[in-house]
Formats: structure tokens, C-alpha cells, sequence
């Protein structure tokens, strides 16, 4: 993907999922199944916010390094930090919390099983993930994960952030959970949703 198509994607706001990804149909083979996978009795809510805070000089910071650190995609660093912060913004709004549902925890709300994942680990707690570099890295490292995962597609990587899998990507995983397809199509309003309000940070960010 190139960095100009990137960059005239971000500036239309709430367009639905290109049909493109309609038509990626990529199978995990041996890749573990994401830990952040939502089945019709664990799905998981953005937590409640009153108020939306701006990053502080500490978060930028952290985001700044590991970016440095582990981006190795076509994505120019200012382009990654810029898509971080507006996770970080939709999931947590730069607060350093345990979500509603008791399991996402920190800036980026992940849940233990991916942070051990991601970071290689067997032992992470809810204290150690709520430590905002700890959390800042499994959080990248599960976005860019999901990057690779969907050949580079922006939406289809947002999407995964917070679904787990992407249901525009693979249906046949969601019909296996749900015969009928309500299940499926109600992820699919769950994905347009989420990917909207990341995209509307996004372009606020001005990349």
C-alpha cells in the first residue's frame, strides 16, 4: 500500500469497508488464534467515557519510541504513531483503565492472553499491563500482527484490533460459530462502527 493511497484514505470519513476486502480470503494456517477473537458470549465494549483526554508527553513519547523500534511496514513512523493515538483515543480515550468488561486493560485495552502472546510471555498480570510502555508495545505488536495478517490493509487491520478476526475477511470463521449468519452480520456493524470512529481520529490527526 502505498503511502499516497494511504493518505487519501484517512481523509474520507465514515466510508464503509472497501469492497475489496470483501474478497481477501486468508487463512491463519498454524498462526494461534487471537486472543482478542469475540464469540457470541465474550464480546467485548469500548469502555464508557464522559470526557476524551489528549495524549500526554509520556504517552507520545512511548509511542514514539516503540514505533521507531518495531515498524518495518510501508507505513512512514508519523503515519503508525498517528493510527496508534487513534486506537489508544477510541479504546481508552488516553486513559490508563481496566475497561468495563474486567478483562481490557490499559491505554491500548488489551487482555492479558494477547499481551503474553505478543510479548512472548507466559506471566504478564493486570499490574505489569497496566505499565504504559508494556502495554503501549503488546498493543502495537498485536495492531501491526494484524497488519501483516490482512497483506496491509488498513481497514481490514483496524477492524482486527478490536474484533480479533475481521469478519469482512473471514466469514467462513464466523459462520462455524453461528449456522444462520446473524452472528456474522452483527460483527460486521460491530467492524464499520469501530472502524469509522478510528478513522474520524485519524483524520483529525491531520497525517
Amino acid at each position: 500500500m502505498a503511502k499516497k493511497s494511504f493518505l487519501n484514505k484517512i481523509i474520507t470519513v465514515g466510508v464503509p469497508i472497501l469492497t475489496g476486502i470483501y474478497l481477501i480470503k486468508q487463512i491463519m494456517g498454524d498462526s494461534p488464534v487471537s486472543a482478542n477473537e469475540i464469540g457470541p458470549q465474550e464480546q467485548q465494549q469500548i469502555p464508557t467515557r464522559t470526557s476524551q483526554t489528549q495524549p500526554t508527553n509520556d504517552v507520545n513519547s512511548i509511542i514514539k519510541e516503540k514505533v521507531a523500534e518495531l515498524n518495518d511496514t510501508v507505513l512512514s513512523d508519523s503515519e503508525l504513531e498517528v493510527i496508534v493515538e487513534s486506537i489508544i483515543q477510541i479504546e481508552s480515550g488516553f486513559r490508563n483503565i481496566v475497561g468495563t468488561d474486567k478483562k481490557s486493560i490499559g491505554y491500548m485495552q488489551l487482555i492479558i492472553p494477547t499481551a503474553n502472546w505478543m510479548l512472548n510471555k507466559t506471566n504478564i498480570t493486570a499490574e505489569m499491563l497496566l505499565d504504559p510502555k508494556i502495554n503501549i508495545e503488546a498493543g502495537l505488536k498485536y495492531f501491526l500482527y494484524q497488519f501483516r495478517r490482512y497483506n496491509q490493509d488498513l481497514d481490514a487491520a483496524i477492524s482486527a484490533y478490536h474484533l480479533g478476526t475481521d469478519p469482512y475477511v473471514d466469514d467462513k470463521y464466523y459462520l462455524d460459530k453461528d449456522s444462520t449468519g446473524a452472528y456474522l452480520d452483527k460483527m460486521k456493524l460491530e467492524s464499520d462502527r469501530y472502524l469509522n470512529l478510528v478513522m474520524k481520529e485519524i483524520t483529525k490527526r491531520e497525517i
